[in-house]
């Protein structure tokens, strides 16, 4: 009989014990979820007032996600042609670049045929033209990997996105290309110095 007994108490312990650790799950995951919208509060209250003001001038309603990087305050938004953008701005609000994703017969016949050649079953990167105050760039995102074309369309380089980098904040922002972020997936967007090829 009191080995029933027993067991009941210890089923009753494990129930106990178990529910326990659901309800730390739980506080956790709140907690975590906080942080989370408490980081991207923090992100959005760093875009100065000045560089938000300047995007909403041209560009009101965009409802843009903004990403503070080497001193440049980059907003990701999709415009009223369903085209991903992303806009670059310095602390005193000008504009340092401007990038479109694009598509189709916007692609350079270049950089189509450098895949083609190379990466024959890769169809799915995204390819960006960039513009830095009339010097016009491109560059492709696929998977983590940055492929860079010069203004025909031939290829420069390429750079991981996981890799560090190597230049100061302190260096002309104009020598930066920021690389809009994947935004489908939310990939990170380094900004590679583009006067130092790997």
């Amino acid at each position: 009989m009191w080995h029933k007994i027993l067991i009941v108490v210890i089923k009753l312990f494990i129930k106990k014990l178990i529910y326990f650790k659901k309800q730390q799950k739980m506080k956790k995951s709140a907690i975590i979820i906080l942080f989370i919208m408490a980081t991207i509060t923090v992100i959005q209250a760093q875009t100065p007032s000045n560089v938000q003001s300047e995007f909403e001038k041209k560009y009101p309603n965009s409802n843009a996600k903004w990403k503070t990087e080497f001193g440049n305050y980059n907003a990701y938004y999709t415009d009223e042609q369903k085209q991903q953008r992303m806009i670059s701005y310095d602390k005193s609000g000008n504009i340092v670049s401007n990038s479109t994703m694009i598509t189709g017969k916007e692609v350079p016949q270049n950089i189509s045929s450098y895949y083609k050649n190379n990466y024959p079953t890769v169809t799915d990167y995204k390819v960006w033209k960039n513009d830095m105050n009339g010097n016009v760039s491109y560059y492709t995102v696929n998977g983590n990997d940055l492929y860079y074309f010069d203004t025909n369309g031939n290829y420069t380089r390429k750079r991981s996105m996981n890799d560090k980098m190597n230049s100061s904040p302190d260096q002309n922002p104009m020598n930066r290309q920021p690389v809009p972020q994947n935004m489908d997936q939310q990939a990170p967007s380094p900004n590679p110095d583009m006067n130092h090829p790997k």
